[in-house]
């Protein structure tokens, strides 16, 4: 193992864990089996596969990249565009929760496939495009890409833009709803139903999403230098992703539940008795 892929690999395991973790939690809990979650669940178990993907040395050490490598080029591939997709997918189910409720609830499992097939054929199509049209390359670490010439670098500024304009129109437009909400609550004409917490929320996806899609233009265009730095980045991304996937109320709840059972039961049974069926409802959401 060369030493200039040490922070890389590092990298890659950390976010392993922290998958597998997450994936671990949510088979584990039945409070995370519902439409909404799957998302997360499939954001995680891509993010995990990817990066298995990616630390595997099946090149190392090679000038060419044989039959294995690529086929791990083409899931390689495939699953990065799977994340911007999933990403854009979470948005637009959100907006249709928000905007659309009734619409949402009388057809969220229909919503969930659609959306999902959609993304897997449409990420598979490219990639399998990619790989039989223009090849694959070495990448200088354990694993093959495909190679991008400039008829490459335009379908994915295709597929990015569409799927960015996507993910900006499903965020703006319920940032500007719950906006309203949050004046309605101010002047005492609704109940306040966590406003303020959704808001931040959708504002914070919007941001990584501008983020992480605005980093995948770059590097499609070569805007940074050839090497390690590229992966630095992307993996730094996912796991900023990643992370603002695992940290909420839900997981660290199920976390006290399976590892601190005592201190679970001390702070939650004890609210739960007091909750009124409003907020049993609320805690849904």
């Amino acid at each position: 193992m060369e030493g200039k892929h040490i922070p890389l690999i590092i990298l890659n395991i950390i976010i392993i864990i922290i998958s597998l973790y997450l994936l671990f939690l949510i088979f584990k809990s039945k409070s995370f089996h519902k439409y909404p979650c799957y998302n997360m669940i499939i954001f995680s178990f891509i993010i995990f596969i990817d990066n298995i993907l990616r630390i595997i040395p099946t090149n190392e050490n090679k000038k060419h990249c044989n039959i294995v490598d690529d086929i791990f080029a083409y899931f390689i591939v495939f699953f990065d565009k799977l994340i911007l997709a999933t990403l854009s997918m979470q948005s637009l189910i959100y907006y249709l929760g928000v905007l659309k409720t009734d619409f949402y609830s009388a057809n969220e499992a229909k919503i969930f496939y659609i959306t999902l097939c959609c993304s897997l054929v449409i990420s598979g199509t490219i990639s399998a495009y990619y790989i039989l049209k223009f090849g694959t390359k070495d990448t200088g670490n354990y694993y093959c890409y495909s190679k991008d010439p400039l008829t490459k670098k335009i379908i994915d500024d295709i597929f990015n833009s569409i799927y960015l304009l996507i993910s900006i129109y499903c965020s703006i437009v319920p940032l500007k709803y719950i906006s309203l909400k949050k004046k309605e609550v101010e002047s005492g004409l609704i109940d306040d139903l966590n406003y303020s917490h959704h808001f931040n929320r959708i504002l914070i996806t919007l941001l990584l999403n501008i983020l992480t899609f605005g980093l995948s233009f770059l590097i499609i265009h070569d805007a940074f230098p050839s090497g390690d730095y590229v992966d630095l980045i992307y993996l730094i991304t996912c796991l900023v992703v990643d992370l603002f996937n695992c940290l909420n109320e839900e997981v660290y709840k199920e976390t006290l539940k399976i590892f601190c059972k005592k201190k679970y039961n001390k702070r939650y049974n004890l609210i739960k008795t007091q909750k009124t069926n409003f907020d049993d409802d609320d805690e849904d959401d």
